[in-house]
């Protein structure tokens, strides 16, 4: 058996312009690099 899970969830204090940094819209960061209380 597999499984292939994707989340998302927005975070309105994570927000930038694209325009303001070459056009990038979304960018992926491992898990084990987010800090969690």
């Amino acid at each position: 058996m597999k499984l292939l899970l994707s989340v998302e969830w927005f975070d309105y204090n994570l927000q930038w312009n694209p325009d303001d940094y070459g056009g990038i819209s979304t960018v992926r960061i491992p898990c084990e690099r987010l800090w969690t209380p």
